[in-house]
């Protein structure tokens, strides 16, 4: 039996981070609606601290998650400088960003957070 798992307020977020030299580039996305999915009834809610929350790929049970209608956010080290700031931010709004990064020579570290926090739902479902 599948179970989904959602946030009750929204609070789910995902970031990524890239590097180049001395730089660092992470982008992140506020989900204003999410779900996440397993494959039996999760385990994780005894240790679950909802201040903190829980990197949905920790979830032993995970099979998979929906976001929809997301904001991007941006966050720039000090290293980098404002134009390219501005050059770099335009870049993350397209929908090949990863390519286009990488065409610039910034590396993504293959690490993709994906956090839920806050009072969570637990629904069985055939989904």
């Amino acid at each position: 039996m599948r179970y989904k798992i959602k946030p009750e307020k929204g609070h789910m977020v995902e970031k990524e981070r890239f590097i180049k030299e001395n730089k660092e580039l992470i982008i992140g996305i506020l989900w204003k609606n999410g779900s996440v999915y397993t494959d039996s009834r999760p385990t994780f809610t005894n240790n679950y601290d909802p201040k903190i929350g829980i990197q949905i790929f920790d979830i032993k049970e995970y099979v998979g998650h929906e976001t929809i209608d997301g904001e991007v956010k941006v966050f720039f080290s000090e290293t980098i400088l404002f134009n390219e700031q501005d050059f770099l931010y335009a870049i993350v709004k397209e929908p090949s960003y990863h390519e286009v990064l990488r065409g610039f020579g910034w590396e993504n570290d293959e690490t993709t957070d994906i956090v839920i926090w806050g009072d969570l739902t637990f629904t069985k479902t055939d989904e």
